[in-house]
C-alpha cells in the first residue's frame, strides 16, 4: 500500500499547505464581501447568500482542522458542495 499523496517527499500539497491556500482564500473573500451590492434580481440574491455560505464554510473547516477537530469537516464540506452545486444550477 503506498503513501497518500500528501505524505510523498517533495510533494507540495501538505496538510499545512492546503489549509494556508484555504486561509488565504478565506480572508480574500471575506475582505471582498463588503464591496458587493445586493442584486434586485431574486434569483441573484440567492446566489449571493449560498456564496456568502460557501465563505462560511470555508472558515469553519479551516478552524476545524487548525484544532484538530475533523468530526465536523465532513458535515461542512457536505453544506459547501449542497451550496456550490445550488450556485452552479
Amino acid at each position: 500500500m503506498s503513501a497518500p499523496i500528501d505524505q510523498l517527499p517533495g510533494h507540495p500539497l501538505t496538510d499545512a499547505a492546503l489549509l494556508k491556500i484555504v486561509n488565504n482564500v478565506h480572508a480574500l473573500a471575506v475582505a471582498a464581501a463588503p464591496r458587493l451590492r445586493t442584486p434586485r434580481d431574486y434569483s441573484e440574491h440567492y446566489t449571493l447568500l449560498l456564496y456568502f455560505t460557501l465563505i462560511e464554510c470555508s472558515g469553519s473547516v479551516a478552524l476545524l482542522r487548525e484544532h484538530s477537530r475533523i468530526a465536523g469537516v465532513a458535515a461542512v464540506v457536505r453544506s459547501a458542495l449542497d451550496a456550490f452545486v445550488d450556485i452552479k444550477n
